[in-house]
């Protein structure tokens, strides 16, 4: 059976930083300016009569853990199991085509780019750690034809934040105390997403 070829690339480098998401303290993947956040982009090449479409589907598996008020230990995440993050990823849904007039083969670039973060105002000690699995996926054009995994794309990071300050809205308290990032690793495969529950 024929399939489309994927040519995976990475940007970074990729750094946790102490910042803000949506206005509060955070640890995230990535400054607030995006600088240092996840990022990847897929290639892909299929022939004139195998038009379609390609996306990014991921899967979360998250864990985290805030101390409030110094004595109430709040945990959370996806309880060890692999959730639906998003489907299609957003920003990752693209036509594989040829352009007209062009003798090129139909050819697209899907990119991601993903910035996880974990709130920990009312906090005095914060964790976590994601596991995130991207599986880019093909379907040509037509009613009858359904989606076919080419490629997956496995990566981590983790945080540790312990406030130092006496204020812990204001992320100038904070102290990260280890963090981490690990991949993004590209693997062709034929294996399909699988998920319970979206997170």
């Amino acid at each position: 059976m024929y399939q489309p070829q994927i040519e995976f690339s990475r940007y970074g480098p990729y750094e946790v930083h102490l910042g803000h998401y949506f206005g509060l303290p955070a640890i995230c993947l990535g400054d607030d300016n995006e600088k240092g956040a996840m990022g990847f982009r897929a290639v892909v090449t299929s022939r004139v009569e195998f038009q379609g479409r390609v996306k990014a589907t991921q899967l979360v598996n998250r864990w985290w853990s805030r101390l409030v008020l110094g004595q109430i230990t709040q945990t959370g995440g996806t309880g060890g199991s692999f959730w639906l993050d998003a489907d299609p990823y957003p920003d990752t849904l693209v036509d594989v085509i040829q352009m007209p007039g062009s003798t090129h083969p139909p050819a697209a670039a899907s990119t991601l780019s993903d910035r996880p973060c974990l709130t920990i105002q009312n906090s005095s000690l914060a964790s976590i750690n994601d596991q995130f699995k991207t599986y880019y996926m093909f379907r040509p054009y037509g009613d009858d034809n359904i989606w076919v995994t080419l490629g997956r794309v496995e990566w981590n990071w983790f945080g540790n934040a312990l406030l130092t300050g006496i204020d812990s809205w204001s992320i100038d308290s904070w102290t990260l105390t280890s963090s981490g990032v690990t991949g993004p690793d590209f693997a062709k495969t034929t294996e399909f997403p699988y998920w319970e529950e979206a997170y």
